[in-house]
């Protein structure tokens, strides 16, 4: 997470992370929005033998891309956490007593 400009010094990446994961969880909102299918489990994606129907095959992609999503915005996290766990140990590290 990006606390202060000092934060972008140290690790520049978080600005474009930070808007990546924004722009995840709006996409995110929005394909919800255009396929509430999508959340639910027990509907059936695409027909058997007819993979191509566009209505069923959007929500299949809808539902693959939330999934997708959603997996990366915790690997951002995950980083974000790694970093601010190692500039906490080297602060710790920096301090003589």
């Amino acid at each position: 997470m990006i606390h202060s400009r000092f934060d972008l010094l140290a690790a520049p990446e978080l600005a474009v992370l930070a808007v990546l994961d924004a722009t995840l969880e709006i996409a995110a909102l929005a394909l919800v929005a255009a396929h509430l299918d999508a959340l639910d489990p027990n509907v059936q994606l695409e027909a058997p033998g007819d993979p191509r129907k566009p209505e069923r095959h959007a929500v299949t992609v809808a539902r693959k891309i939330l999934v997708l999503g959603e997996s990366l915005r915790r690997e951002i996290a995950g980083y974000t956490h790694a970093l601010d766990d190692a500039r906490e140990r080297q602060h710790r590290e920096n301090i003589p007593f």
